[in-house]
């Protein structure tokens, strides 16, 4: 006759595995709800007892691998799930809606994200493929869908502009949580997510109606910026994406690194006058004052050279341009830069100027659009009037209309 196991009762679990009837790890957030994308609370627990309970786990004292979000140790995505979540309401997770977003993705969303065959591919079928394992994947499938949907019906804007706030809201709770412990089981789902997302930023700038005065185009191309170095967290995967059923998804043009090696920049109507352009930019921050605190000299210096080879790359790549070259320059800028952007340095908005010329070239994609025009209108009202003509080459590329053939 075979005897029962002994079994150690746990009492010190979080609230939702002790619904769900399931062992909990105790530690905050526990891996049960990691992996489901729920929230993780507790209780008040008591100290460690004589019996040998374990105490209760902090956030500040849980694995490091748990609390990764960025690689500056910042949570890249709190303040942008915030600002959604403001907008966001709904009484239940899914709705008799979202099979008409799914259909709407896998035929036109899908194709409308890349101009390969190969790639338009990997966005209808692996990808929905993959989010069949992982919930905030599909919401954000269906966010993206929905905003897609609002910019091509606008009579039912406010209808589908709902969904996607919600979907989104949603997928960013869970992938941030699913974020914290990526692997070599979730990695292709959180770079999927986070691809969707920049996509997202783009086609529908988080605009919380509590919000006063409402973010712009300066404060959704900060969203961006900061969510691209979030995802950094996800680059030991890269050997493993580039050979994953994503693999299609990444070029060898998008790795700006491998420019470094070209000396002469090329020339093209595109970006007229770019090289003379880069070499004053240069100046400009070489005259910077060293001497003054927190001098940003080194700060820009590395981000024009960053900014140079993502223009490089651009002008090197075959046609059609692939959208995905919008993120290069933003996923090698450091947090200090990022700083200065935030705090309307004058000399980091002028850089930030010429990354309005880029954006132009990508505006027959229709969740980039006007962005750059929005942002160079915006970036002009707070550059100083001393260096408005900075300016000046950015207007006229962006004036012109100059569309790369798709």
């Amino acid at each position: 006759m075979h005897t029962r196991r002994a079994h150690h009762k746990s009492r010190n679990g979080c609230e939702q595995c002790k619904v769900r009837r399931v062992k909990c790890d105790e530690v905050y957030p526990c891996l049960h709800c990691v992996k489901r994308g729920m929230d993780c609370t507790f209780k008040q627990r008591q100290k460690t007892s004589n019996s040998g309970e374990r105490p209760s786990k902090s956030p500040d004292s849980m694995p490091a691998a748990r609390r990764i979000a960025s690689p500056g140790g910042e949570d890249a995505y709190g303040s942008f799930h915030a600002r959604l979540a403001e907008a966001a309401f709904a009484s239940q997770e899914w709705s008799m809606q979202d099979p008409e977003l799914m259909h709407h993705y896998t035929l036109h969303t899908s194709q409308s994200l890349a101009r390969r065959q190969a790639m338009q591919d990997t966005w209808q079928a692996a990808l929905p493929h993959i989010a069949y394992s992982y919930e905030f994947l599909m919401h954000g499938i269906l966010a993206l869908a929905a905003v897609h949907l609002a910019y091509l019906k606008p009579e039912r804007y406010s209808r589908y502009l709902t969904s996607s706030r919600f979907h989104i809201a949603l997928g960013v709770r869970s992938f941030r949580r699913t974020l914290l412990v990526p692997s070599v089981d979730n990695y292709c789902a959180l770079f999927g997510f986070s691809s969707l997302l920049m996509v997202y930023i783009f086609a529908a700038p988080v605009d919380s109606e509590r919000a006063d005065p409402p973010p712009g185009a300066l404060d959704t191309i900060l969203d961006l910026f900061r969510i691209c170095r979030g995802t950094l967290v996800l680059k030991p995967y890269l050997p493993l994406l580039a050979k994953s059923p994503l693999g299609p998804l990444f070029r060898h043009e998008f790795d700006i690194s491998s420019y470094q090696n070209i000396v002469d920049i090329p020339e093209c109507a595109l970006f007229e006058g770019l090289h003379d352009q880069l070499s004053r930019l240069r100046t400009l921050i070489l005259e910077i004052d060293p001497t003054s605190e927190s001098c940003p000299r080194t700060s820009c210096l590395q981000a024009l050279g960053q900014l140079e080879l993502s223009f490089r790359a651009i002008l090197s790549a075959d046609l059609p341009l692939e959208c995905g070259m919008i993120f290069m320059w933003p996923l090698t800028l450091d947090e200090e830069f990022l700083n200065l952007v935030r705090g309307k340095h004058a000399v980091a908005l002028v850089l930030l100027s010429f990354y309005c010329a880029q954006l132009h070239a990508f505006a027959n994609y229709w969740f980039v659009g006007q962005r750059g025009l929005e942002l160079l209108v915006e970036i002009a009202q707070v550059v100083p009037a001393p260096l408005d003509a900075w300016l000046e080459w950015p207007r006229r590329v962006t004036g012109q209309q100059f569309h790369v053939v798709s």
